[in-house]
């Protein structure tokens, strides 16, 4: 009997690889495809299809049913392509838009998530351009960020905040041009650094926590992995969606 409920298990196993592996290939092509009218629309100097399109494919990052290594397989062909977004924000000519401009343009982007990501991203032109001061700007985006509460997608999110901050050198430090015109100190560099870390922390430890309940549902047998329980627990949305 043993050996049949492995052979059972083994199958079960099988068919969720399979779901994921269609699950992660729909949502690249969704994103190929919106990245590559946003590119067109970028070339076409049309910013509100830019950023419709951005946000399009930013939506993609709300999956709920991908488990961390498809999610992070999305995420790094989401990221790669919003950078394609960041040098057309960076790029003046193009749209004509002071980056305070396209800041405050972003946050009017539908959904939690890919509004959060295009403030990350536009953020780091706004503080580059010498129109924000980089202590505020991160400070804001960091707070922002704790709109998205739901554990798998705010640890990325943050992920990617760092990544900007660090690619794109958005730190004051002592004696380097953001300290000397007003950016910030090496202190507002070490506040920002420990809060997003901290966030980070506390969505690793509610991700521990939902991942040990699904194991022990599915041990029980009541759920059998069908993904009824939603991380951060406010139903489908996720929790921290609001308004998602």
């Amino acid at each position: 009997r043993n050996h049949h409920r492995n052979h059972h298990h083994h199958h079960h196993h099988q068919r969720e690889n399979e779901e994921q592996s269609a699950w992660l290939a729909d949502a690249l092509a969704i994103v190929k495809k919106h990245a590559h009218q946003m590119k067109r629309a970028m070339s076409e100097r049309n910013l509100r299809d830019a950023l419709k399109n951005a946000s399009a494919m930013l939506g993609e990052l709300r999956a709920q049913q991908l488990s961390p290594k498809n999610y992070y397989a999305l995420f790094t062909h989401a990221t790669f392509e919003l950078e394609f977004v960041r040098e057309f924000f960076a790029n003046k000519e193009t749209h004509g838009r002071s980056a305070m401009e396209l800041y405050e343009l972003v946050q009017h982007a539908g959904n939690v998530l890919p509004r959060l990501y295009l403030l990350v991203c536009v953020g780091s032109v706004y503080v580059e351009s010498g129109e924000g001061k980089a202590k505020d700007v991160l400070r804001d985006v960091a707070e922002m960020a704790k709109g998205c509460q739901h554990p798998v997608h705010g640890l990325f999110l943050r992920a990617y905040l760092a990544q900007t901050v660090k690619a794109r050198g958005l730190l004051p430090d002592t004696g380097n041009e953001l300290e000397r015109n007003g950016g910030g100190t090496v202190e507002d560099s070490i506040e920002f650094t420990l809060s997003n870390f901290t966030e980070m922390n506390k969505l690793w430890v509610r991700m521990q926590r939902f991942n040990r309940q699904q194991r022990q549902q599915q041990q029980s047998g009541s759920g059998g992995g069908s993904g009824t329980a939603t991380p951060g627990g406010g139903g489908a949305t996720g929790g921290g969606e609001r308004g998602g």
